[in-house]
Order: structure tokens, then C-alpha cells, then sequence
């Protein structure tokens, strides 16, 4: 999984999918709205490793969102980056 932000508000702006990527994918590909400069384009790619040989998992602090996001139990874009700690938390919905 490849998660797009926006630098500056920490705002998700787009998710590619999956669990394992080329390189080509991981080094060029962008998701890029016309109204966001691309110096204020974040990516963050998730980590898979192999855990007790069973499945791989996401090596992040975040593992269970995104185990939530893949199922479709969580939106992803009820979240947004906290740019202090690349931690994933939730957008207060008024």
C-alpha cells in the first residue's frame, strides 16, 4: 500500500492498493491533485513482511488500520497523517 498526503495538513489525497509493488511503481508513480504542488505531496509506503511464515502483515505502528483499511471496515480518508509522528489518527467529523 501506497498512501499519498498533503505535506502541509496531513490530509490523505490518495491510496494505491496492494502489498507488493515494482520498483518503478514505489519510485515514480504519484497521485497528484492539480490544486497541490508537488513539493507538498507526501508518500508513505506501508511495509509487508512475512510474520511466522503465515502471511504477510504490515510493518507499521499502524498495522491494524490498515488491516482495517483492506477489509473495508475503516476509510482510509477518515484520516489524516499527524506530521509530528507519521502516525495515522482520525479527523474529527462535526
Amino acid at each position: 500500500m501506497i498512501i499519498f498526503y498533503q505535506k502541509s495538513t496531513g490530509k490523505i489525497i490518495g491510496v494505491i492498493n496492494g502489498r507488493a509493488h515494482d520498483k518503478n511503481t514505489l519510485e515514480k508513480v504519484m497521485i497528484k491533485p492539480s490544486n497541490i504542488s508537488d513539493d507538498d505531496i507526501g508518500k508513505y509506503i506501508v511495509n509487508f513482511v512475512n510474520k511466522d511464515s503465515k502471511e504477510l502483515l504490515p510493518d507499521v505502528p499502524f498495522s491494524d488500520l490498515i488491516l482495517d483499511f483492506e477489509s473495508g471496515k475503516k476509510n482510509i480518508y477518515d484520516y489524516k497523517f499527524n506530521l509530528d509522528n507519521n502516525e495515522l489518527v482520525k479527523i474529527d467529523l462535526i
